[in-house]
């Protein structure tokens, strides 16, 4: 380290003289914290001598005389401030000297830190120990206090809130005086000006959204807070260059920062933990923390600032889609399930599934529920990280439902945590489902046959009539004529509930009736109404009928066509995809093979080529299906003739319209747009698989594409046999095909024969 010489002015006899006192270069001023000033003999090892004063009178006597011959050489006041440090937060550790000839009778030492800017004391520290400082009585030989001159002292009673400023004059004086509090007769030396560590040192610990709130916690610690005793965190939003709200920060304590950064006076307390409400807030927008110490009460006036980085919650992805698998009302008790995929769900962490009337425009029910893994979805929608855990299955229980009345499942993430996750301050992103309306119905006669004492019947009902038609009857007519009815106790069947799970209650939809007529007092046509009643009196009732029975003059049946015009070369078809056996296809009633060969723009059966070769070697005819993924209509139009290219022409060509894995189910335009796109790609058009229930979905593709309808008697009709019931065409003008069968397989009756078949498949051709 470079020696600087000091020269100090004292007096010998009547002429000036200089000294020089080498110290170690410093800057003009001291920074507390990291900076030490010393001076150039270490003082860290100095012993503390501690003054002695003589107890005789000739002592005294000759001190005196001592310090009256020195004073008479040196009358100077000398000193220096070696180091000054703020410790622990408060106090404040100096060391230094002070040697003058000035303190003969002035036994009480002192350390005084003071404010010039402000002219305040803040604090004053009694000195009750010297530090031998054999370097100052080498400099000073004629200052008799000069060899125990020093002192090393922390200052632990300061007023810093006297303090206005990081930027005040702040100095120490070391004094003696004849007074025990340090007035009275004294001399002072002042120091040089103490520059505080301006630093300004924060750390965000949580800036998040929990309990409906925008929660920030950290800390914020400078001495450029001194004077600013209002501290402020703001919610600042940088996308627009708005403040959205202030909070008024009640300090906390912080022990850790105080170990961390000693220097700065009011690190223990700078902790701040406040929330913010949602109202205003755009979690797609940049937001920013701004921690602030002012001299206002409102947080303006003089203040210092710290901006924390900014932050968005949402990255960019605001897409928002879902989809509702299954509506079960089977059992009476109302079972949902699907999915909600939102990148928003990170943030609203609540989910909920309401049960909305929308015919009322009222909310039947709310549950909170758990989201379950939906692999599936996070394979369609890999941009969006929540898909993987989009998933619901909610049990609402028993609810009140209106016959006729049309319902939607809205789907609800929130920050809220309570009541439905809505008020005025929560944020949340809905998904509402398509209107699903309670006028569903269906039926059918297992068997009607002749007993002794008349007819027994045998079948199902359901109804969402039933809600509140609960009473079950079933009336027989002849010729138009009632003629017998019989109240009856539905019985469990799991089959129909299978089939049609969305119609209330159809797990109990099973019966077993007898009438009790005179079978030789009928004839013509006989028909069984399956009714469901409010009240014993039928006065409020539901009805479906069977189709009608002819019987001779006996009463016996007579074996009649089936509804649906058959055509009087039909073909039996079976449809298969990956996981089907191949016997499926070598089943010899089967006539034609109908092959999965594609789903969205994601999936291509890997067994495709296999079922379609093996099924021409067993000389089938044969078609190839898309099943619809509820993407693009157009792209997966594309994609589905681009991976069957080679059999186009070959063998007809079909649309799969179902529910399952399909989020644009319920979109009555999706199929128009697939279907045009096959045709302008291959000059075909397509047929429709959809299940009755849905006709009106693909309804405005009637004038160009044939119907395959989908319409079982139960799921137990494992038999080629044709069912005998009716089948609803919809807007189409007849039904190319019907699938009656879906368990062990799926069995088709089409209403072609070969030559028909192959004109859908290549209209050029034939």
């Amino acid at each position: 380290m470079e020696i600087k010489k000091h020269y100090k002015l004292y007096k010998d006899g009547k002429n000036w003289c200089a000294m020089a006192l080498a110290v170690a270069a410093v800057s003009a001023g001291l920074v507390l914290g990291n900076t030490n000033v010393k001076a150039d003999t270490p003082v860290d090892n100095v012993p503390v001598v501690k003054t002695t004063n003589p107890t005789t009178g000739d002592a005294n006597a000759e001190l005196a005389s001592q310090e009256k011959a020195a004073q008479a050489k040196d009358n100077g006041n000398y000193g220096y401030l070696d180091s000054a440090q703020v410790v622990n937060n408060n106090d404040l550790h100096v060391s230094g000297w002070q040697a003058t000839n000035q303190a003969a009778g002035k036994e009480n030492r002192y350390l005084v830190a003071y404010d010039s800017t402000t002219n305040t004391e803040l604090g004053r520290t009694s000195v009750t120990g010297n530090v031998a400082r054999p370097d100052v009585a080498k400099a000073y030989p004629d200052v008799v206090n000069a060899k125990d001159s020093g002192y090393q002292a922390t200052m632990n009673n300061l007023d810093w809130s006297k303090v206005k400023s990081v930027d005040d004059q702040i100095h120490i004086v070391s004094r003696y005086s004849d007074a025990a509090n340090g007035e009275g007769n004294h001399v002072d030396n002042w120091s040089q000006p103490i520059n505080l560590d301006r630093g300004n040192y924060a750390y965000l610990d949580n800036f998040s959204v929990a309990n409906n709130q925008l929660q920030v916690s950290g800390w914020n610690a400078t001495n450029q807070a001194l004077g600013k005793t209002n501290h402020y965190v703001i919610l600042f939003d940088r996308t627009t260059g708005r403040e959205i709200a202030r909070n008024k920060i009640e300090a906390t304590e912080r022990p850790d920062v105080a170990k961390v950064y000693p220097q700065v006076i009011n690190a223990k307390a700078s902790g701040f933990n406040t929330a913010f409400s949602l109202a205003g807030i755009d979690f797609n927008h940049e937001l920013q923390i701004i921690s602030r110490y002012s001299d206002a009460a409102n947080g303006e006036g003089n203040r210092v600032d710290y901006w924390f980085a900014p932050k968005k919650f949402m990255s960019g992805n605001t897409s928002n889609q879902g989809n509702l698998d299954s509506f079960n009302l089977s059992n009476g008790q109302l079972t949902v399930s699907g999915w909600h995929a939102t990148d928003y769900s990170q943030i609203e962490n609540n989910h909920y599934l309401i049960l909305f009337d929308n015919t009322n425009k009222t909310q039947v029910k709310t549950i909170k529920v758990a989201n379950v893994t939906r692999p599936d979805v996070a394979k369609v929608y890999p941009n969006v990280q929540t898909a993987g855990q989009s998933g619901f299955d909610v049990n609402f229980g028993s609810v009140v439902l209106i016959p006729n009345h049309s319902y939607s499942i809205v789907s609800r993430y929130s920050t809220l945590d309570g009541g439905n996750g809505d008020n005025r301050q929560s944020k949340y992103t809905d998904w509402w489902s398509a209107p699903i309306t309670l006028n569903q119905q269906a039926s059918y006669i297992d068997s009607f046959t002749k007993t002794d004492s008349g007819y027994s019947v045998k079948g199902w009902m359901a109804s969402d009539q039933s809600i509140n038609k609960p009473n079950a009857y079933l009336i027989l007519l002849n010729n138009g004529q009632e003629v017998a009815r019989t109240k009856v106790e539905l019985t469990d069947r799991p089959d129909v509930a299978k089939v049609y799970p969305s119609i209330y209650n159809s797990q109990k939809s099973g019966f077993n009736g007898e009438f009790k007529v005179d079978p030789a007092k009928v004839n013509g046509t006989l028909k069984v109404i399956m009714r469901f009643a409010g009240d014993d009196a039928n006065q409020n009732y539901s009805d479906q009928y069977s189709h009608d029975y002819l019987v001779n003059d006996a009463g016996n049946l007579i074996t009649v066509e089936t509804i649906n015009n058959i055509n009087a070369s039909p073909l039996y078809t079976v449809d298969v995809y990956s996981g089907s056996d191949d016997s499926i296809i070598s089943d010899s009633y089967a006539q034609g093979v109908i092959v999965k060969a594609t789903q969205g723009t994601y999936y291509v059966n890997p067994k495709c080529n296999h079922q379609y070769n093996l099924a021409k070697q067993e000389g089938k005819l044969t078609g190839l299906y898309h099943y619809a993924g509820g993407g693009n209509p157009v792209t997966e139009a594309q994609y589905f003739i681009n991976s069957i290219k080679n059999y186009v022409g070959q063998s007809i060509l079909i649309l799969d319209w179902e529910q399952g894995q399909n989020p644009a189910w319920g979109n009555t335009n999706w199929a128009r747009q697939f279907v045009d796109e096959v045709h302008r790609l291959t000059n075909v058009w397509p047929l429709i698989y959809v299940q009755e229930s849905a006709l009106n979905q693909v309804a405005n593709c009637a004038n160009d594409c044939g119907l395959w309808v989908a319409k079982y008697p139960s799921m137990n009709w494992h038999s080629w046999t044709v069912p005998d019931m009716n089948v609803n065409s919809g807007a189409f003008k007849q039904i190319t095909g019907w699938q009656y069968t879906g368990d062990d397989r799926d069995r088709s009756i089409f209403y072609l024969n070969k030559e028909e078949w192959m004109k859908l498949a290549n209209p050029s051709e034939v």
